[in-house]
């Protein structure tokens, strides 16, 4: 058994209380009679995450239920990090001793920027994968975090499954009672994310690798073209002719990779990329535009040439549906 691995080697490290447990008010339950089994995970040292009054409060909040065993996880010194890289043991909860890879859910708290590398050592000790897109399908080991720096969580968010914004109280025992219905009804989790954009993550993220800036032409504060702009190292963004000329201004002369909305106006792009051509050294374009929002840009072209007037019907914020308003627009006044 882990717990007895890890109670030979306490004698070898210079604070062995770190990892012990058994702690007054610490809670102790049977893994079998509970629905969810919850790895508390504080990316710091046992002293310095112990101190702190919110991981207190929220392990006594989710221990009150039943059907929630919450276990405390707190990173390694050098000293016990070495030992468990050495012999393959992973990383551990106190109270049980059983490795953070077998909980449910692996919750961190984000207290502060510089235990962001924690975060993902203690992934990588626990056998976790670190990146949220490599951990496949299943329920299990799902990665979240919470507190103060969940309210730009964009440096992080490749790691993360979701993330817990505000205050934790009311909304972590939501979270559970979801979960515990989720495991019931067997629920795996699909990636929905469109398999067009997906393409265009994988394309800015491999450019970006070879140290080429990445042109995207979208509309600036989309969903869609902030999250490709978070794959980049250089994102540039042109939403406007002139967003495009004081950026080339620039870059004209640098490795430049071009990208495109899906829902961008294709003829809009096609000027851009003319631009592009003309002004930058062997830039690398790539055609990203979705199919269905060219095709029904060109119908909506088609239609507008031989209409007295169109109607287009969509969310009035959809940058879909604007860049269809302003095409017929151009072709048909009414």
């Amino acid at each position: 058994m882990l717990k007895n691995k890890i109670e030979a080697v306490l004698p070898l490290v210079q604070k062995p209380a770190r990892y012990c447990g058994g702690e007054l008010n610490s809670v102790v339950k049977n893994k079998n009679d509970v629905s969810v089994r919850f790895a508390f995970c504080f990316p710091d040292l046992y002293e310095v995450g112990m101190s702190h009054l919110g991981m207190k409060i929220l392990y006594s909040l989710l221990n009150k239920d039943p059907e929630v065993w919450c276990e405390r996880v707190f990173a390694p010194d050098m000293d016990m990090e070495k030992i468990l890289r050495e012999n393959g043991y992973p990383l551990f909860a106190l109270e049980s001793r059983d490795s953070v890879g077998d909980f449910d859910m692996i919750g961190f708290t984000l207290q502060y920027e510089l235990s962001y590398t924690g975060i993902l050592n203690m992934l990588d000790l626990a056998g976790i994968p670190v990146y949220a897109k490599d951990r496949g399908d299943s329920m299990a080991q799902m990665v979240c975090a919470g507190g103060p720096c969940v309210c730009n969580p964009e440096p992080v968010a490749d790691f993360f499954d979701f993330f817990i914004l505000g205050e934790g109280e009311e909304v972590n025992l939501e979270v559970m009672d979801l979960y515990a219905e989720m495991k019931k009804k067997g629920c795996t989790i699909l990636d929905a994310t469109c398999p067009f954009v997906a393409r265009i993550h994988k394309i800015v993220e491999e450019e970006s690798e070879k140290g080429r800036a990445v042109l995207i032409f979208g509309k600036h504060g989309h969903p869609e073209v902030v999250g490709i702009a978070a794959r980049c190292k250089t994102p540039l963004i042109a939403e406007t002719e002139e967003d495009l000329k004081e950026i080339l201004q620039k870059y004209a002369n640098s490795p430049l990779s071009v990208v495109c909305q899906t829902t961008f106006q294709k003829e809009i792009c096609l000027k851009f990329v003319n631009i592009v051509k003309n002004t930058c050294n062997s830039p690398q374009i790539f055609d990203t535009i979705c199919n269905a929002t060219e095709l029904r840009q060109s119908e909506a072209h088609s239609l507008a040439l031989r209409s007295d007037f169109a109607v287009v019907i969509g969310d009035p914020s959809s940058s879909n549906s604007q860049s269809l308003y302003r095409l017929c627009q151009t072709y048909c006044p009414k």
